[in-house]
């Protein structure tokens, strides 16, 4: 998402293009938000991934690094015994597990804030077929009037960010505050 002077808060959708509809017949053409799954020959943080997504979907490049994750709050890594590390993330907005479907997937959301000036490119490996806009009012209208418009995987963390940013004035100036150098 970011955050415009005179438009407030818009969040960020792109059209999911399925190139292998045997890998996922459901959600193809479906609005989703930048989202994937753990790099396990990376050995991949959760926001080690929810980086590279940012950079890769938004068409950024692996250098771009004007973006705040909100959600990671008081991130913690820390091991009991030697040869193990662990990734505590207390605060993020929600946490999903698909049960049934093309993919099983499970994680957790969080709200990335990009500066304003910032705009997607088409991703290199074409999986989006369009990006949109849209304010959180009228997104959290959408989502609830045409659910299966939204990739199912994806559709609970925003329909909990919107609600978070229209019901949780907390929440939605902590957004706001958020500052980027010029």
């Amino acid at each position: 998402m970011r955050v415009l002077p005179q438009k407030g808060i818009e969040i960020h959708l792109q059209k999911r293009f399925v190139r292998n509809r045997e890998y996922d017949p459901l959600n193809h053409l479906k609005w989703e938000t930048i989202g994937e799954s753990l790099s396990k020959k990376r050995r991949e943080s959760f926001l080690g991934a929810a980086s590279r997504e940012i950079q890769e979907e938004l068409g950024l490049g692996k250098n771009f690094k004007r973006f705040r994750i909100i959600g990671s709050d008081g991130k913690r890594s820390f091991t009991t015994i030697p040869g193990s590390r662990v990734e505590w993330i207390p605060n993020p907005i929600c946490s999903i597990n698909q049960l049934q479907g093309a993919q099983q997937w499970e994680g957790i959301g969080f709200v990335a804030v990009i500066p304003p000036d910032i705009d997607p490119k088409q991703d290199k490996e074409g999986e989006t077929a369009g990006h949109r806009w849209l304010s959180p009012d009228k997104l959290l209208k959408d989502l609830i009037q045409h659910p299966g418009n939204y990739m199912s995987l994806h559709y609970p963390v925003i329909l909990q960010a919107c609600d978070m940013i229209v019901y949780n004035s907390s929440f939605r100036q902590k957004i706001l505050n958020v500052q980027f150098k010029q």
